[in-house]
């Protein structure tokens, strides 16, 4: 397990709080795991005062929309890690 794996799912307990025990890279920050959007923004927060790196919520939807035509309900953890393993 990566440490931006964990640093997210730590950073999702803390908006959601509990999480299911099974949380996987493949989940879906919405359909599978019940964030909304202002989740996502207050979730980007987190995942940068974890990791003290920048994680800008408008880059990374770039980001993800041009490998996959993807829009928010589709944001997977393990695109999330993409995305902060490319920034480096």
């Amino acid at each position: 397990m990566s440490d931006s794996f964990k640093a997210i799912v730590e950073a999702m307990k803390v908006i959601k709080g509990k999480l299911p025990d099974n949380v996987t890279p493949e989940m879906y920050l919405v359909k599978d795991l019940g964030f909304e959007s202002i989740d996502l923004v207050d979730l980007s927060f987190e995942v940068e005062s974890r990791l003290n790196k920048s994680f800008e919520l408008n880059e990374f939807v770039r980001f993800v929309s041009s490998k996959d035509d993807a829009i928010y309900h589709d944001f997977t953890i393990k695109m999330m890690i993409d995305y902060i393993e490319k920034k480096g």
